[in-house]
């Protein structure tokens, strides 16, 4: 079952994408003067978040070309909050790409999630697709949604091999500069 959801997905996508200029209508468009240059956009941000492949966590994000920007959070699973279930941590590596002149990103999440109490670690990788307004200063709403591929490593035999995958919904609050 999830091969065929999985495959329905890599078929829908390219339509999807095809079809981004209706989307991405001018209500997600950012609208430039002349005289406002790149150099005078906000070039990164701090945030908080929640996520199914990120957990709950801080972090930043940095606009280092115009399209693309980087990100990195620390942070732990969401079960960890409401159940106070024994700790795990996650940290969080992602690469973004803001569509020209627009808030929607493609972006591709990778997580470690380090479990302390057993002989397993999981890397979780996520390609996104979402709304993060990096361009405009001040404080901000992010929200993106995609697939994440679970892989595992039992600590003894040291080989990673792929457990399942499953969705990822992602929202949380930034500010930025």
């Amino acid at each position: 079952m999830k091969f065929l959801i999985f495959l329905f997905i890599i078929i829908i996508t390219p339509a999807t994408f095809s079809q981004l200029p209706f989307i991405l209508n001018d209500s997600f468009i950012v609208h430039r003067t002349e005289n406002n240059s790149n150099s005078s956009a906000p070039k990164f941000d701090v945030h908080i978040g929640a996520g199914a492949v990120p957990g709950g966590r801080i972090g930043v994000r940095y606009l280092f070309i115009e399209n693309i920007s980087v990100e990195l959070a620390y942070g732990a699973n969401l079960v960890n909050f409401i159940a106070l279930s024994d700790p795990n941590t996650r940290y969080t590596t992602g690469l973004n790409y803001h569509l020209a002149n627009s808030i929607a990103a493609v972006t591709l999440l990778v997580t470690y999630v380090d479990y302390p109490n057993f002989d397993y670690e999981e890397l979780l990788i996520s390609p996104n697709f979402g709304i993060i307004p990096i361009r405009k200063s001040g404080f901000q709403v992010f929200i993106r949604a995609g697939i994440s591929i679970i892989m595992q490593n039992d600590n003894p035999s040291g080989d990673w091999k792929y457990e399942d995958f499953g969705g990822n919904i992602d929202a949380g609050v930034s500010y930025n500069f």
